[in-house]
């Protein structure tokens, strides 16, 4: 099974001040394409509580939670790893394929 990874997508505004308050994430993507959607736009979810009432028993969703700033840069610097080495063994393996 291929994990889900939320991508949050932030667009500055011009003019926003920063300590205004920003609204929650409306969806996240995983890295298996699926597009999950945040319960709390339904109409009457309010709370944890009653977003589990909005969801049906056979659905499959996603709990998540915002990653720091330190955690935010620990994975992009893994991610940028396993990319390096992810590109170098396919080239590699063209090279020598020859």
């Amino acid at each position: 099974m291929v994990p889900v990874v939320p991508v949050r997508i932030e667009v500055p505004v011009k003019g926003r001040k920063a300590k205004e308050k920003q609204r929650p994430t409306q969806f996240a993507i995983g890295l298996d394409g699926n597009l999950y959607f945040s319960v709390f736009e339904l109409d009457g979810v309010e709370d944890l509580e009653t977003a589990l009432e909005a969801l049906p028993a056979d659905a499959t969703y996603f709990v998540g939670v915002v990653a720091t700033r330190v955690e935010r840069h620990r994975l992009v610097d893994r991610l940028r790893s396993a990319g390096s080495e992810a590109a170098a063994f396919i080239a590699g393996h063209r090279r020598w394929a020859r």
